[in-house]
């Protein structure tokens, strides 16, 4: 029982430690709540291929995946044309991206996106599995540990 107790409260502080971890860094594309309406679940999936498809149009971008990780929340792949970018490019890209996304699709209020290959290779596989009706939820550890992953990258 003390195990259990002493591995819940890991877990919740970890949680918390990387909530305010991001809330300090100003990682993620962020905007105003707009009072728009925000997509009800059934429509998650719909949301994720919107923000694809406006990540993939923005010049320079070949292809994006999304993960919808709440109701305004996106965790976005990018897959850059040029493969051999350097990596300030590279931020500068995923930056214009997340602008776009927020920009574009009302619903979306925080956009974490990434361009390391290794990264959106696992965005892509959740991504699928969610589209083929797997809940995002069971990705949920994955998800937690790209974002950590994402601002460790982004620093």
């Amino acid at each position: 029982m003390f195990n259990k107790k002493n591995s819940l409260l890991t877990v919740v502080i970890l949680m918390l430690v990387f909530v305010f971890a991001f809330t300090l860094t100003g990682c993620p594309m962020r905007k105003e709540n707009s009072g728009t309406p925000r997509p009800p679940a059934q429509n998650k999936t719909i949301a994720a291929e919107k923000v694809s498809a406006v990540a993939a149009r923005v010049d320079g971008v070949e292809d994006a995946y999304a993960v919808m990780l709440g109701t305004n929340i996106v965790l976005v792949g990018i897959q850059l044309e040029d493969r051999n970018v350097p990596r300030n490019e590279m931020v500068k890209m995923e930056d214009k991206v997340a602008k776009r996304i927020i920009e574009k699709v009302n619903v979306i209020e925080t956009a974490y996106v990434t361009a390391a290959p290794n990264v959106v290779k696992r965005i892509r596989n959740i991504s699928e599995k969610v589209s083929k009706g797997q809940p995002v939820e069971k990705f949920q550890k994955d998800t937690n540990n790209i974002i950590k992953d994402l601002r460790e990258v982004t620093r």
